[in-house]
């Protein structure tokens, strides 16, 4: 528990925000509040007339004060990280005098937090500034590489067409997934020369391209309307359906600069059975996806089939792919060691996907860049999942009479049902059980297999808000 601290052991209510951050923790000073009772929705309405440019400051203080009051009234008394046990909170709120909207405005106004949040970021980048731009440097090297073939050179139409694909749908992203392979070369390589790292972020870039190639995919069969902060690209010019040849075309893009880069390595086969196999797996989740929300049928939204969409559709090519890759290229050849890591990277892979399932429904669209399909198109997400199992017959009713309709009053109900039902409050316990889940299970992985690349790798995700 990382929020409440107190000067004495009364049970009278206050709010404590409790920054965790990777190496340090810095507490905001307690602030007692009088006069308004303390809950969610309270809280929720407060920041979300806050000012758009602090919304980063916005999103955490959104969860540790949700966080906060879920956990007083879950339970008489909570322990802390250090084990201390925290004092008892009275059930009934009791009424006090002064302002909950006013310290909250305060708290999140603080340049202090902004500047810490923003310290914060940084710090969990995979790659630091120079390595992040000798990644990023090479981008247009290998969009000239693909572009300007001797062998295709009569078609110029089509060679500037593809260089308009690339440049809109490849470089706008976070790049975490090209990133985490260059880093995890890093730690596993036992020659870190020059070429070989400039390779790894070759190899990173192919990991992009195959990315691309499932966003501009899934945002067409999604109905998407943004991506990236931008259109998504069937909506640019009016292109529609016909953008799928261009995702076709992204992910053909992998091998012809596999094949320049690669074909003397003696791991080059490794990489093409790699990238196949991840392709076909995240097909196959793709497909599961599609077609439970095509069916509609919510009986078949439990939590098994969520797990297997989760695993194949996201988990295999955003985590075991980019790290698969690296120990191809870097000589690990132990059926154990890869599977020890496979087992721990898809259970990353779990509690992003669930993370990207919040934030559909509840992120701020300024910072994922994207509107929110899930409900309208009656996905199985988490949050669905989830409902559907805490649900009494009466918000089943309302879930099967309003969920995967693309009506925006029928998405209210759901929103709104979900917040009657505590679903955010489950997701930050969740959030929060997983992350210690995983870092336990990584500090019980072989020597063989470096530690810091995974604590690296999760928290880079955790209590992320895009």
């Amino acid at each position: 528990m990382r929020f409440v601290r107190t000067e004495d052991h009364t049970v009278e209510p206050m709010v404590a925000i409790l920054y965790s951050f990777r190496c340090e923790k810095f507490h905001i000073k307690v602030r007692k509040i009088r006069g308004e009772n303390l809950n969610g929705k309270k809280i929720k309405s407060v920041i979300n007339c806050l000012p758009k440019n602090i919304h980063t400051a916005k999103d955490y203080l959104m969860s540790d004060a949700i966080y906060l009051h879920h956990k007083c009234h879950k339970s008489s008394s909570s322990t802390s990280a250090s084990g201390s046990t925290l004092p008892r909170v009275a059930s009934s709120q009791p009424q006090f005098g002064g302002g909950l909207s006013e310290l909250i405005r305060k708290l999140v106004t603080s340049q202090k937090v902004v500047e810490t949040y923003r310290r914060r970021m940084e710090e969990t980048k995979l790659l630091g500034k120079e390595e992040r731009a000798d990644f990023d440097a090479l981008f247009p090297v290998l969009v000239d590489d693909l572009t300007g073939s001797k062998e295709l050179q009569d078609m110029p139409e089509t060679n500037r067409w593809m260089r308009k694909v690339l440049e809109y749908n490849v470089p706008f992203g976070k790049q975490n997934r090209g990133l985490s392979l260059a880093l995890a070369y890093r730690y596993l390589a036992k020659d870190l020369s020059r070429d070989n790292i400039q390779l790894s972020y070759v190899l990173g870039w192919c990991v992009e391209f195959l990315q691309a190639f499932f966003l501009v995919a899934d945002d067409i069969m999604d109905s998407s309307e943004t991506r990236r902060g931008r259109l998504c690209w069937y909506k640019v010019d009016g292109l529609g359906a016909t953008a799928f040849n261009d995702a076709v075309l992204l992910e053909a893009s992998v091998y012809p600069i596999l094949k320049k880069y690669f074909r003397e390595k003696e791991y080059y086969a490794d990489l093409l059975d790699i990238f196949h196999e991840a392709t076909f797996k995240t097909s196959y989740g793709q497909s599961l996806d599609t077609r439970t929300g095509l069916e509609k049928r919510l009986e078949t939204y439990t939590v098994d089939r969520y797990a297997a969409i989760v695993k194949y559709k996201t988990s295999y090519y955003s985590f075991y792919l980019p790290v698969s890759l690296a120990m191809a290229m870097a000589g690990v050849r132990d059926n154990k060691t890869k599977e020890q890591a496979r087992t721990l990277l898809l259970e990353m892979g779990h509690f992003f996907q669930v993370q990207d399932d919040y934030l559909d429904c509840f992120g701020d669209t300024d910072i994922t860049g994207k509107i929110g399909t899930d409900i309208a198109d009656c996905k199985c997400s988490w949050l669905v999942v989830a409902a559907l199992q805490k649900a009494n017959p009466a918000q089943r009713h309302i879930i099967m009479e309003n969920y995967g309709q693309n009506d925006p009053e029928k998405i209210e109900i759901i929103k709104h049902l979900y917040m009657d039902m505590g679903i955010p409050e489950l997701y930050l316990d969740f959030e929060e059980q997983t992350y210690s889940t995983i870092n336990k299970h990584i500090e019980q992985m072989s020597p063989s297999l470096p530690k810091r690349l995974f604590r690296d790798m999760i928290d880079k995700l955790y209590r992320r808000s895009s």
